[in-house]
């Protein structure tokens, strides 16, 4: 086990959340969701995937991308890392 890991599971939870926040912040389409707006304003999934796509991600024009970022950020980005929130 690498000394982060060690570090993580050590922490109190709200500290492992900050760990996992820092961590997935440099990370695609959390990176790219986080500048969209983050906990400041709202972006839709769509503004992230034509950015990701703007960027070069060809992943972005996968289909069902639109129904796996939903999971994704919703899931990692919100419940786990407390750095987005869904609207709606």
């Amino acid at each position: 086990m690498t000394s982060e890991g060690r570090e993580f599971l050590n922490a109190k939870i709200s500290d492992r959340k900050k760990i996992l926040r820092q961590k997935l912040l440099n990370l695609e389409p959390f990176h790219t969701a986080y500048s969209l707006g983050g906990l400041r304003k709202p972006f839709t999934i769509d503004d992230l995937i034509e950015e990701l796509n703007e960027k070069g991600y060809v992943e972005a024009r996968e289909p069902g991308i639109r129904h796996l970022l939903e999971i994704l950020l919703a899931e990692w980005g919100g419940v786990f890392a407390g750095m987005l929130k869904k609207r709606g």
